[in-house]
């Protein structure tokens, strides 16, 4: 009798794609699962694949595994006899491991792309409305809110952070037995295979095209640039030689496209010693020469992948799995290029000194405090070297009206405590109001005496006037998708507070969790930035110490109420000053108007200032 050699066994197996292996053991577990009392199938996926297992080993071919599986699943169905009726705690425990085991599940297969969508989903709605107007924004609304909902079912994220775009409110979980809850997990289970995809693709698209970009090229390095003896590898190479030649670029120079012939495979180790070099890391500067030799090595280090790019791609070696071991290198080196890109975009921002560069920071608070003493003194100067020019007064005038300030700087200081007139026992005229609010993009807020002025310094900061007291309130401001956690609701406005201006502390719109920065671990356990310290709208420098908002909170705090005390301080002086000489109420409320309008202007001027002429353009 013949045999039938061992590799010629084994052969019908290793022709079996794996996707037809886990569709019998799918069925398996759908069997074995009606068999018994309150079971899923997701509960017997380990033991159907043992089982499918020993019959796929034991088989001789295709025919007697199915045959196989089928007989024994048979039997089983004959002879099985359920287990005695558990009492009604255990199937309860029982059905609870169930629903923990769905959720891991489906955690585990869906739960990254979900937090993304909670992440960005607020975010998404506002651009894709401003793209392609309401309507379609409300429909994609829908399915963010559901994304949002079902990450809270499965535990993805916390509910305190699973916050709707509709409604700005938390999500609501009902309460629901075991069964209910295995249930309605398994109808999400078949959503959130088909519709999370697409609604993270839209997410990626508007609010991330960095992630968006990276995940085209896994794609494009997958499913063209490692496939080497694939035509479309062979036209993509065509395309991108007559590219570079009409851009001027010289093909022929080693260093930009691979050699030919034997030496294209020394050129995957020339690559990888390109790799190596553009990994890395790159000091963080601490002084300004120091910054400039961090900026051209982050100028280098884009170059550098320039030049890895175009010979990778162009990279066709004699043996084509030569080519895997540079496998994802284009994700990475596209991952440093972007940290690049943004340490020398936060650089050319932090330079301020060119024209037209006015943005507010938020630590401009605490470095340019307001002075009521300091602006006199400026105006004063001006009004005397006017006065100079027009030759009304003479230089000894002017000596004796410079001691006259310093000498009143050395007396005691008249300060207002409340306004008399002015938004106290009426409304300003129309004309003052129409001042505040186009001159200086002021809002008035509130009613009677709890009425005050909010003015906005960009993005970072809003100054609060109140005058009754007159008072003085800065505080940061929170970023566009963290405004629904600090705004309060209708209620707590009307019944609770009154429609009376809350008094928030210094830490309003303070981030408590620093942003998240790539770190890299380097040799004695330390951690560093990948590329020096990348600064965002949170990163505030005081007393030389730079560094995320949310580490500095304490005295980021006590830094805002100085300057609210100053400002305050400022204010009283302008109201004093303005209505010392005034007897009627009439000269009173005009007097107050014009400090008003003063105090707005010096902080217009002192935290927004106007961008100096170049003389060279005039």
């Amino acid at each position: 009798m013949s045999t039938v050699p061992a590799a010629e066994a084994n052969d019908w197996r290793s022709n079996i794609p794996q996707s037809y292996r886990s569709a019998e053991i799918n069925t398996i577990a759908d069997v074995l699962a009606r068999l018994e009392p309150g079971a899923t199938s997701a509960s017997k996926l380990m033991l159907a694949s043992q089982f499918e297992n020993m019959m796929f080993t034991a088989s001789t071919d295709l025919a007697d595994y199915r045959k196989k599986i089928q007989k024994r699943l048979k039997k089983m169905q004959k002879n099985y006899k359920p287990p005695a009726a558990m009492n009604g705690e255990a199937l309860l425990e029982q059905k609870k491991e169930a629903v923990v085991q769905l959720q891991r599940k489906l955690k585990s297969m869906y739960g990254e792309k979900l937090e993304l969508i909670v992440k960005y989903g607020r975010h998404t709605v506002k651009e894709f409305r401003e793209k392609c107007g309401d309507q379609k924004s409300k429909n994609l609304m829908d399915h963010v809110d559901q994304a949002i909902t079902w990450a809270a079912d499965i535990g993805a994220v916390p509910i305190d952070s699973a916050i709707l775009v509709g409604t700005g409110k938390t999500v609501r979980i009902p309460r629901r037995s075991p069964e209910e809850t295995l249930a309605y997990l398994n109808k999400i289970s078949a959503d959130l295979e088909k519709r999370v995809d697409n609604i993270r693709g839209y997410c990626v698209k508007l609010t991330r095209p960095d992630l968006f970009f990276a995940e085209r090229l896994d794609e494009m390095e997958t499913n063209v640039l490692l496939k080497v003896d694939s035509s479309v590898f062979k036209a993509f190479v065509d395309s991108l030689k007559e590219a570079l030649q009409s851009a001027g670029v010289d093909i022929s120079v080693p260093a930009t496209l691979p050699s030919s012939g034997a030496n294209k495979d020394a050129d995957v180790e020339a690559l990888k010693d390109i790799l190596e070099k553009f990994k890395t890391i790159l000091p963080i500067p601490r002084s300004k020469e120091e910054e400039k030799e961090a900026m051209l090595g982050h100028l280098n280090r884009i170059r550098a992948a320039c030049q890895f790019f175009i010979s990778y791609s162009a990279l066709s070696p004699e043996q084509p799995n030569t080519k895997l071991q540079l496998a994802g290198s284009i994700r990475k080196v596209y991952e440093g290029v972007h940290e690049s890109l943004l340490v020398l975009r936060q650089a050319y921002k932090e330079d301020r000194s060119r024209e037209g560069i006015t943005t507010a920071l938020l630590e401009d608070v605490w470095t340019k405090l307001l002075d009521y003493d300091r602006e006199m003194n400026e105006a004063s100067t001006t009004d005397t070297s006017t006065l100079e020019i027009g030759s009304i007064i003479s230089e000894d005038t002017s000596g004796s009206d410079q001691a006259l300030v310093q000498s009143s700087v050395r007396t005691s200081k008249p300060v207002a405590i409340r306004s008399k007139i002015l938004f106290s026992k009426r409304l300003p005229p129309k004309s003052l109001l129409d001042a505040i609010k186009k001159k200086y993009n002021a809002k008035v807020c509130g009613e009677g005496k709890s009425i005050n002025l909010k003015v906005a310094f960009g993005e970072a900061f809003e100054m609060s006037l109140y005058f009754c007291p007159l008072l003085v309130k800065i505080r940061a401001l929170p970023d566009t998708e963290d405004k629904t956690k600090f705004a309060q609701s209708k209620f707590r406005k009307k019944v609770v507070d009154c429609k009376i201006d809350a008094w928030n502390s210094a830490t309003y719109g303070l981030k408590t969790v620093p942003l998240p920065t790539q770190i890299v671990k380097q040799s004695g356990g330390k951690k560093r930035t990948a590329s020096g310290q990348i600064k965002t709208k949170q990163t505030v420098s005081i007393m030389g110490v730079s560094a995320d908002i949310a580490l500095l909170i304490p005295v980021v705090a006590k830094r805002i109420e100085f300057a609210s005390a100053k400002a305050t301080l400022c204010l009283r002086r302008f109201f004093a000053e303005r209505t010392k000489t005034c007897k009627s109420d009439f000269e009173i409320e005009i007097s107050e108007g014009n400090a008003v309008l003063k105090f707005l202007q010096l902080a217009r001027k002192t935290y927004e200032p106007e961008p100096e002429l170049d003389d060279n353009k005039i």
